[in-house]
């Protein structure tokens, strides 16, 4: 399933920020990706949606009804940060991608202009 690359959801890594685009056909490389000591560069990553993107979301609701713990909900983009031990960095980088969807364009990892990437870009707003 590819609920990654739904609207309304970002990719971040351990640090709170985005990696790769959420559309990419080899997200799982990106994902995988080793730095110089070998260890993973990307994980733990996070998948972050707002509240449409758990409404429509029907496989990713398919597979968080068999692990109620799977999802965690905030008010806040900073409380969910605070629930998932992640930095403050991700309200920039919630910021940084609502900004991309208010212009129409993935100025990080361009999600959306070719083939392999459809061209929704709705913006995350809180968990």
């Amino acid at each position: 399933m590819t609920f990654q690359a739904e609207p309304h959801s970002i990719v971040v890594n351990r640090d709170a920020r985005r990696f790769v685009s959420e559309n990419d056909f080899n997200i799982g490389e990106a994902i995988d990706a080793r730095g110089p000591d070998g260890a993973p560069a990307n994980l733990p990553c996070y998948l972050v949606g707002d509240h449409r993107f758990l409404k429509t979301s029907l496989p990713f609701r398919w597979y968080a009804s068999y692990e109620s713990q799977w999802v965690k909900k905030a008010d806040t983009i900073a409380g969910l940060a605070a629930k998932l031990g992640l930095p403050a960095a991700l309200e920039e980088t919630i910021a940084r991608w609502n900004g991309f969807c208010a212009k129409g364009r993935d100025e990080d990892f361009r999600r959306g202009e070719n083939g392999w990437r459809t061209t929704r870009r709705t913006a995350p707003r809180t968990a």
